[in-house]
């Protein structure tokens, strides 16, 4: 009879612990130091041990050969992920293998052996090997509920390969694996599976995705809070207990953190450190500067999610006014029209999802341009035909009919993008290099006022007329006057209390305040002497004023 998984990992398990609960040793190790060099020579030995306690021949049969193998800690890492478990997760490693040998967890086909109807085949319960075509392979047997009475049920023996996920997690991240897997969310098997249910396979990505969000949780609660870099350790970080203990009179439990997991998408996870201020995420550089990249480019609706839960929902209203507010617009001289662009960077994914604050933001501002960078990189399996179609309605959603695409693409994968794109219908394709639709970004305006400072407008021709304005005026009437004009004016504060003052800077005499210092006329002739400036493509009137108005 061959061994079950459980047996083996069980097996190992003891000698592991016979061993001194041994760590694998590094993946470099210098030959001059002598300590580190016995603990390999002990840890090569212990993998060789295991690899004969596993039921795999094959591994029984490398086992015996003198020679070592770099590949034996990969053929038996999901073996020693549960044999190597701490003394908190072996009990529930003990009671997943109990109720799997009883028949109560779904297996591959998502059905429960208990719940299966039996068949009369004259075998006993227990465990019992078949061999096909030269391999062996373990099954379990028992008696089945549903049918003739002795009838039984069969399925297959556990697969180790389930179990390499694992090393990927930490402890508290194990016991929660094994609890999903005992409550039958999660199935132990790598085929696909009915949904709610997810697979082993699955299960990295939502054990990434518990990371990503307890770690933006943390970062929101940090910034919220105002403390600084040196507070960012082990004594502040919280766990999802701590999180849903602190914040569930918010509203914050499992089922609102379980609905907001299924939002993300999983290529947001694949660099998030596996602990907070742990190893893993001292190798990546400072811990905070990399969470902190990682928040920036957090989905919005999750960040509405931390901020609701932690009760600071208006310290998101600067973000969102940021949207409306840094609208950027595309000029395109020759064909003499405009279109506008909002300055939000988002993953493709979240483009396609259409957020609402989106939505809202781009046809309140007339959104009416996008970038979208594509990587080569899973190209095939991020950009399907569905996904373009999915941009097009998105696109027409936000902005209407007219609208305007940039698209930037690595060479190889060009073709492939034009050739989705001569799918959409009523579009033009244009060239980059066609001079016919060269475009520039059009400069910001003032926010205090639509017309922008006549100060910037006049450029370098505003020291002539400062001259021109007060003539060989002190210093003292200058700065009386200007004070004066200025007093009701953004809030100027009156003389004696902080007003602007004239410094002297290359030679000439300006204010330290940028103000309009001219009344535009247009082609209208006001009265008194008038004087005709040119400057750029911007052509207007001056005149002088009964009181003169500082710069």
């Amino acid at each position: 009879m061959m061994l079950s998984v459980q047996d083996a990992v069980r097996d190992m398990r003891q000698w592991w612990i016979d061993n001194n609960r041994i760590e694998a040793s590094k993946a470099k190790v210098s030959q001059k130091d002598v300590v580190v060099v016995a603990h390999l020579k002990k840890w090569q030995n212990f993998l060789r041990a295991c690899m004969g306690k596993a039921f795999d021949k094959a591994f029984v049969k490398q086992a015996l050969d003198n020679e070592y193998s770099k590949d034996w800690s990969n053929k038996l890492q999901g073996y020693l992920n549960l044999a190597t478990s701490t003394r908190t997760v072996w009990p529930l490693v003990e009671k997943f293998f109990a109720m799997f040998e009883e028949g109560k967890l779904p297996i591959g086909d998502d059905k429960i052996p208990l719940e299966m109807s039996g068949r009369m085949d004259g075998c006993l319960p227990g465990p019992y090997t078949d061999e096909n075509k030269g391999q062996r392979t373990l099954y379990h047997q028992i008696y089945a509920r549903d049918g003739p009475k002795g009838s039984t049920v069969s399925w297959k023996d556990l697969c180790p390969t389930y179990f390499k996920n694992f090393g990927d997690m930490t402890c508290c991240q194990r016991e929660v694996a094994l609890l999903l897997l005992m409550s039958g969310k999660v199935v132990a098997t790598k085929v696909r599976v009915t949904p709610p249910t997810v697979n082993t396979e699955c299960l990295l990505d939502i054990m990434r995705k518990e990371r990503y969000m307890v770690r933006m949780f943390n970062y929101a609660v940090f910034h919220a809070e105002g403390r600084v870099e040196e507070e960012w350790n082990d004594d502040f970080f919280m766990s999802y207990k701590n999180l849903e203990e602190r914040y569930a009179s918010n509203g914050l439990c499992a089922y609102e953190w379980e609905k907001e997991r299924e939002k993300l998408h999983s290529n947001l996870m694949k660099t998030i450190p596996r602990r907070l201020g742990g190893v893993e995420e001292a190798r990546q550089g400072e811990g905070l500067g990399h969470i902190e990249v990682m928040y920036k480019e957090a989905p919005f609706h999750f960040n509405v999610f931390i901020y609701t839960a932690i009760d600071k929902l208006d310290m998101l209203q600067a973000k969102v006014k940021r949207i409306a507010l840094s609208a950027r617009h595309l000029v395109w001289d020759k064909l003499g029209r405009q279109t506008t662009l909002l300055p939000v960077c988002m993953r493709s994914k979240e483009f396609m999802a259409a957020p609402v604050d989106i939505v809202a933001a781009a046809q309140k501002m007339a959104c009416t341009a996008a970038i979208v960078d594509i990587s080569a990189a899973n190209f095939s399996s991020a950009w399907t035909s569905q996904d373009f179609d999915a941009l097009y309605a998105m696109m027409a959603k936000c902005s209407g009919p007219n609208w305007v695409l940039f698209f930037f693409a690595p060479q190889n994968v060009q073709s492939d993008v034009l050739r989705q794109l001569y799918r959409w219908e009523d579009i033009e394709l244009i060239p980059v290099k066609d001079g016919r639709f060269e475009c520039r970004l059009e400069k910001p305006r003032a926010t205090h006022r639509t017309n922008r400072d006549m100060y910037h407008k006049l450029g370098p021709k505003r020291l002539k007329v400062w001259e021109y304005m007060f003539r060989d005026a002190p210093d003292e009437y200058r700065k009386a006057k200007v004070t004066e004009t200025l007093k009701h004016y953004h809030g100027v504060r009156k003389p004696g209390e902080g007003s602007p003052t004239v410094r002297r800077s290359q030679g000439h005499r300006r204010l330290s305040l940028a103000v309009p210092a001219f009344e535009v006329l247009g082609d209208q002739q006001g009265d008194g002497l008038s004087t005709h400036l040119l400057h750029g493509h911007y052509e207007f009137h001056v005149r002088r004023l009964s009181q003169p108005v500082g710069l």
